[in-house]
């Protein structure tokens, strides 16, 4: 029985939804390096696995070596994507962002089963574009188009979650420095007044400073962090 086999030729060509398969059925195949081969062609080349145990093993190995070396890829963070005809922006200004979207975003990054709500918080529809800059819809919560983002491409799908990545790291970094500061600051300060009242202060600034600091740890060290190997 002759099987048609349609090898992708980037991760352009292989949607979050295949990749989610992927991830689903390599569960039960974390030490078994052969059947995870087997289901990456299954899954990013769409054929049933029962077939593709019928291949050749050096067809198998090529074709899961092509697959592969897609995924060591770092591609670039895109601003605008097409999917099914319609336009989509990455939120343009993250700082205001707003605390749902935060939540969201946090909460569907740590794992791939729902990463396509994850993207349906970073991407929205477009309202208008002109030259550099565009608008998209305000946010209605991540079920609006979350379906949608299935079909999202994997560059697309690595390229914002690098970007969230490096800038995790940044923000970290930057955090850190300025919780040292404020925190000789507020100790002098504390010295100076000698005062309960800017004790209590003091405290809940540090408080609300460690919770954001802490918040974005748990954001890092997310599972979305780490591109499965294939």
């Amino acid at each position: 029985m002759k099987v048609e086999l349609v090898i992708p030729s980037g991760l352009h060509e292989i949607t979050l939804q295949q990749y989610q398969e992927y991830v689903k059925q390599t569960e039960k195949f974390a030490d078994n390096e052969e059947m995870m081969k087997l289901c990456a062609i299954s899954c990013f080349c769409r054929v049933p696995l029962q077939y593709v145990r019928l291949m050749k093993k050096t067809d198998v190995d090529s074709i899961h070596d092509a697959i592969a070396g897609y995924f060591k890829e770092k591609p670039s963070m895109q601003p605008i994507i097409e999917i099914g005809g319609k336009r989509f922006g990455f939120i343009p200004e993250l700082q205001s962002m707003s605390y749902g979207e935060y939540l969201d975003l946090d909460a569907n990054f740590k794992d791939w089963s729902t990463f396509h709500s994850a993207m349906a918080v970073m991407y929205r529809p477009t309202k208008t574009i002109k030259k550099q800059t565009y608008e998209i819809e305000d946010y209605e919560g991540s079920a609006t188009y979350s379906e949608v983002m299935l079909h999202v491409t994997m560059d697309v799908v690595f390229g914002a979650s690098l970007f969230f990545y490096h800038l995790g790291k940044d923000l970290l970094n930057a955090l850190a420095d300025y919780l040292e500061s404020e925190s000789k600051r507020l100790k002098t300060l504390a010295k100076q007044h000698n005062s309960d009242n800017d004790g209590e202060h003091i405290n809940q600034s540090m408080y609300s400073l460690k919770e954001i600091l802490q918040s974005l740890m748990l954001l890092q060290k997310s599972h979305y962090l780490s591109v499965s190997p294939i």
